[in-house]
């Protein structure tokens, strides 16, 4: 019995050798894409690679933005900086509450920013946050969070992603990496995709025809939500919960948004921090055919009226911090300021 158990692992053993073997040598040689159960996303689309360089520069700033890519395509850092608000965007293509929770532990220490403003994209809230994962173990340099990141997914696909970009940063610096360009979009310093669209891509007959699906959260994407909330208050950062705005065609699509917002406004009850939907409120007057891109994207007129809204709220939360926080009844957040106005 010790005899085989012996052989066993000496067969496990030399199965990983060789597999990592062969992992190193498709790299080398430039044929990743020859193994069908991994990836590497090193400077490509979404600016992930030069946000992340970009990051560990930034110190002591006032707001953090954290999400999706409603983020990065979505806040424009130079507007706040107009208004005297040193602000960092670190949005990343559908990274979920998972991905979020260990780029804020990354870069959090370094960053000291006073607010920290948390994207909750319902698509990113679905699943184990594998594509997202990739993008960003693909272009961060790999830390021991980002190796427990990897693993939470329990991915394979993930994992041998994980591999490559660990010989990649063994072999070549990771400053060495070169970012692709992409049409219709520009990399801002600060971590913004500026678009360079004016109008939606999709006509008004295909915004109506989009798949409409439920909302089904994944148990663990809501317990890293509030894992993130602890994280920052621990750090000294304010917490703010964020829904950025998408056509109200695509808003739609998600049939129970009800159920959605009730998720996010018991967590922002569970942790007292304010939660703003922008899908909600009133007095953000976008058109789906010119604010936008697409059906989720803010076009350059779209990225000017949201930004000049969204800084009104902040500058509001400072002076009534409690103004955006659900209490005990679950009300709208256009009611909630009606109520506090008329006290």
């Amino acid at each position: 019995m010790k005899k085989f158990t012996i052989r066993v692992i000496s067969i496990l053993a030399c199965s990983g050798i060789l597999y990592v073997t062969i992992l190193m040598l498709l790299f080398y040689f430039g044929k990743v894409g020859w193994i069908p159960n991994a990836r590497s996303t090193l400077g490509g689309y979404g600016y992930t690679l030069l946000r992340l360089e970009e990051a560990k520069q930034v110190k002591d700033i006032d707001i953090l933005f954290i999400g999706s890519s409603h983020i990065y395509r979505g806040i424009d850092t130079r507007i706040f900086e107009d208004n005297n608000l040193k602000a960092f965007n670190m949005g990343t293509s559908l990274q979920s509450p998972l991905n979020t929770y260990h780029l804020l532990k990354e870069y959090l220490p370094t960053m000291r920013p006073k607010y920290v403003v948390i994207d909750l994209y319902w698509t990113p809230l679905f699943d184990e946050g594998t594509e997202a994962t990739i993008d960003i173990i693909s272009n961060a340099e790999i830390s021991q969070n980002m190796v427990k990141m990897a693993l939470k997914t329990k991915n394979i696909v993930v994992y041998n992603s994980l591999l490559i970009s660990a010989m990649h940063q063994a072999l070549m610096p990771r400053d060495t990496a070169v970012q692709k360009m992409f049409d219709g979009d520009n990399y801002i310093r600060g971590g913004f995709a500026e678009p360079e669209h004016t109008r939606n891509m999709l006509t008004p007959k295909q915004l109506a025809s989009m798949e409409k699906k439920h909302f089904t959260p994944n148990a663990m994407q809501i317990q890293h939500i509030h894992r993130s909330i602890q994280l920052c208050k621990k750090n000294g950062a304010k917490v703010i919960l964020m829904v950025a705005p998408v056509t109200s065609e695509y808003k739609r699509t998600l049939i129970d948004y009800d159920a959605y917002t009730a998720k996010l406004i018991k967590i922002a009850r569970r942790n007292s921090v304010p939660l703003i939907d922008y899908n909600s409120k009133k007095d953000l007057h976008l058109s789906s055919q010119f604010d936008f891109f697409d059906e989720d994207h803010l076009s350059k007129s779209g990225v000017l009226k949201f930004n000049t809204k969204l800084i009104n709220d902040l500058k509001m939360l400072q002076r009534s911090p409690h103004l955006y926080t659900p209490k005990a009844a679950s009300i709208s957040l256009t009611n909630k300021k009606q109520q506090l106005q008329t006290n």
